[in-house]
């Protein structure tokens, strides 16, 4: 049996600061490595301000930032 993580998820975010939030199991900290470029998505298209975050990571990283609630 395969393992599924983040099955399905869509969202738009538009610029500005936010939380993701969620129970337990929720699949945060996976979605947040995906969307960072820590963690290479297996399946689907995953862009962060218009770049690709498997062929463009360097140009994803310029836009984000990030700050864990515990040492990550």
């Amino acid at each position: 049996m395969d393992n599924v993580a983040v099955d399905n998820a869509t969202f738009t975010v538009r610029r500005g600061i936010y939380g993701l939030l969620g129970p337990n199991g929720a699949e945060k900290t996976t979605a947040i490595h995906i969307l960072t470029t820590l963690l290479k998505s297996t399946f689907g298209r995953v862009r962060v301000a218009g770049h690709d975050v498997l062929k463009e990571l360097g140009k994803v990283r310029k836009k984000i930032g990030i700050v864990f609630q515990t040492p990550a």
